[in-house]
Parts: C-alpha cells; sequence; structure tokens
C-alpha cells in the first residue's frame, strides 16, 4: 500500500476541517456539556458523501480508500470525538460489512 499524501487525501482534510471548524467547533463545548448529539451533522455528513466514503461508487459510496477515510476520521475528531466515533462506525462497520458480505439487495437498500 502506498502512504504518500495524495490530492484526494488533501481534499478530505480541507473539506472536513472547514466544515467542522464552521458548523460544529463553535458549538461543540455546548453540545457536550447539555449532552446533546448534534444528528444533523452526522446527516450533513451523509450529504456531503462521507459516510459512505469507502463504498465504491457503483453502490453510491465515495470509492476512497481507506487512508482517506483515515484523514476524515482525524480531521472529524480534532473537533468532536463523538461525531468521529460515529462516522467511524458508520464507514467501517456498516458500510464496510455490507459492501463486502452483503447481497445485491442489501447493498441497493442500504448503500444507495
Amino acid at each position: 500500500m502506498d502512504f504518500a499524501w495524495t490530492e484526494e487525501m488533501e481534499l478530505v482534510r480541507t473539506t472536513i476541517r472547514e466544515f467542522m471548524e464552521r458548523e460544529v467547533r463553535p458549538h461543540v463545548a455546548e453540545w457536550d456539556r447539555a449532552g446533546y448529539f448534534p444528528e444533523e451533522i452526522v446527516r450533513c455528513l451523509g450529504d456531503m458523501g462521507f459516510l459512505g466514503i469507502t463504498v465504491p461508487e457503483r453502490w453510491g459510496g465515495g470509492g476512497a480508500s481507506s487512508l482517506e477515510q483515515c484523514v476524515l476520521i482525524e480531521e472529524l475528531a480534532r473537533v468532536s470525538p463523538s461525531i468521529a466515533i460515529t462516522v467511524s462506525v458508520t464507514t467501517g462497520l456498516v458500510c464496510e460489512i455490507l459492501h463486502r458480505f452483503g447481497s445485491d439487495e442489501q447493498k441497493k437498500i442500504f448503500l444507495t
């Protein structure tokens, strides 16, 4: 595996960093104190294509590498570990298991 930094990794880093600084950082301490989880932020990340970042494009995902997924999780965790772990579970467990072991019908329902 080539671990060299790519343009795609930089695009993920820049996009997520700017989003998290703008949409999450101003509120994260208050949300944490209140025990509030910002589902709307996770939905927005999904709308941006990041919840299926490593799912092949054929199934509606981003077709990104595992390294790009790592960059995504790192940038999320810089601002909100709770959002990062939620996205990590979604991309690394749920989407990955469905992609590898799900039937075509399951992929159509849950990944696209």
